[in-house]
């Protein structure tokens, strides 16, 4: 049985500043051996919170706000697990000023220098760069979704260790998101780069006929596989790209797919060592595409898969078409052939060609080096 409240709650919460986009707060240090790290909780009120943030530190600057937007925090002690908890602190509300001065990207905040728009005449999409490490950051859409779903893969490989993209608090104006180290490593990282792609949910035809489908799944299926179905079924087995969307649990996990079919595909979380049984759901948001190469409006886009060809070995894919600059790239692996918890890493891109390779869970990870796997992407530019 675990117990899930400690004997005592976190006093002194306070707003230490409010600044562009941006409030400071701290509070007073727990003395408790059992305590690992303290849980953050943001809402638009009181006790209804729409997104959790965690630190091991008493004070913390939650940055990428809404400006005129007042927002309410409270803290909480957890132990490593975080399933022994202390009660919630006082609550404490801040209002972020409506005039701001605009303030360059500093390490404290993601920042999406280049984000594009598609606009079509049943759905909208929008594709953007994020430069990201361990810390939870705020990523803001150019422009408002209904209801989005975002998916962001692969990470670049500046940062050398094994780690997935974690992705949080979606909701019409943007989305939380971090890089998480497998629970085996120290947590830190360096500064990495992603494309993330944020559509409305449902099916939608582009203007050439091509088909994709956007939607989400909630799991608890770890190490395990649950099949969904698209709404519609396709003339051909789609581009399936899938990232866990939630941070419901603690534990480091990644979105594995396995035997994408013309109906729908498999999908489970895999943790780094493949045994862990999770009993908290977490969301995956999946994008399926018909493999095609295209124009829409202002969008140019290449779907295809690979085939199993892709392994611990750099793998150099050149693009169908020419681009003036770099295009935005992403792809997944659309096998679970090694069972633990590989991820595609991007080696180098550029306007001609992208190379990647799959990282295991592991730094060393013979398993992975030996054993190929499907990879599917999307290559899209869009002209803005």
């Amino acid at each position: 049985m675990y117990f899930s409240l400690l004997s005592f709650c976190i006093l002194g919460v306070t707003v230490q500043s409010v600044s562009a986009a941006e409030v400071h707060l701290a509070w007073d240090q727990v003395d408790d051996a059992r305590i690992d790290h303290y849980q953050i909780f943001i809402g638009y009120t009181p006790e209804q919170y729409i997104h959790r943030l965690e630190t091991t530190s008493t004070s913390l600057k939650v940055a990428g706000l809404g400006t005129g937007t007042t927002y309410f925090f409270a803290v909480r002690a957890c132990d490593r697990s975080g399933l022994l908890c202390s009660a919630i602190s006082n609550i404490i509300g801040a209002t972020i000023p409506s005039e701001q001065i605009p303030t360059p990207p500093s390490n404290d905040q993601a920042t999406s220098p280049n984000p594009a728009s598609v606009i079509g005449a049943n759905f909208q999409m929008e594709i953007g760069e994020i430069n990201v490490n361990e810390m939870w950051q705020r990523i803001n859409f150019q422009q408002a979704f209904m209801d989005p779903v975002v998916v962001i893969k692969p990470l670049s490989f500046y940062g050398a260790h094994p780690d997935v993209i974690r992705v949080n608090g979606i909701d019409q104006q943007g989305f939380w998101v971090r890089i998480q180290e497998w629970d085996y490593r120290d947590a830190g990282h360096g500064f990495d780069l992603a494309n993330y792609l944020a559509i409305e949910r449902g099916r939608h035809q582009l203007d050439n006929g091509t088909w994709l489908e956007a939607g989400s799944i909630l799991t608890t299926a770890t190490n395990a596989y649950e099949y969904q179905g698209f709404s519609q079924g396709f003339a051909s087995p789609p581009v399936v790209l899938a990232s866990v969307s939630s941070f419901n649990a603690t534990q480091a996990v990644s979105a594995r797919l396995n035997r994408v079919n013309h109906s729908g595909f498999f999908v489970g979380l895999l943790d780094q060592d493949a045994y862990d049984v999770r009993s908290v759901p977490e969301r995956i948001d999946f994008v399926a595409w018909e493999s095609s190469v295209g124009v829409m409006q202002n969008l140019r886009f290449e779907v295809g898969r690979l085939g199993e060809a892709v392994n611990a070995m750099t793998y150099r894919m050149f693009y169908q078409g020419d681009y003036a600059s770099t295009p935005f790239f992403m792809g997944d692996l659309l096998t679970t052939n090694n069972v633990d918890g590989a991820n595609l890493r991007i080696n180098f891109i550029d306007s001609d060609r992208v190379d990647f390779w799959v990282q295991g869970a592991k730094e060393v990870d013979m398993a992975t080096s030996q054993v190929s796997e499907d990879v599917g992407y999307f290559i899209l530019d869009v002209e803005n």
